[in-house]
């Protein structure tokens, strides 16, 4: 897991500094000293009124197009917490989770994330 600042350098004209982000292991030849230079496994927004959006329409675009395969976002004020996948060149929603639910992720099935404990 990483956080930003950093960059992901999915292409030269393509640079992104999502909140977080994972590499899975394995991956971790993208990882250099001067970014992430490749796609993540996942990418994650942090929405604010100002992004939203840029974080829904632009950047769920490009990361798909890039072939980031999971994206998530979690909007602080709404207590939401939206699971993309891509499909092609495009995400597919896979899930919402409202308020203090509980979630678990194809990403990290041994992973419980409680959101109750997340909205604090």
């Amino acid at each position: 897991m990483y956080n930003a600042p950093i960059d992901v350098i999915l292409a030269t004209d393509s640079i992104v500094q999502p909140d977080l982000l994972f590499v899975a292991a394995g991956r971790e030849a993208i990882v250099t000293e001067r970014a992430i230079e490749g796609p993540p496994d996942l990418a994650v927004e942090i929405l604010s009124p100002w992004s939203d959006r840029r974080d829904r329409v632009a950047k769920a675009a490009l990361y798909a197009r890039y072939g980031i395969r999971h994206y998530w976002i979690p909007d602080p004020v709404a207590r939401t917490l939206e699971l993309y996948e891509v499909t092609g060149t495009e995400y597919r929603r896979v899930a919402v989770h409202e308020g203090a639910a509980c979630v678990r992720t194809t990403l990290f099935p041994d992973l419980e994330i409680d959101l109750g404990r997340v909205w604090v």
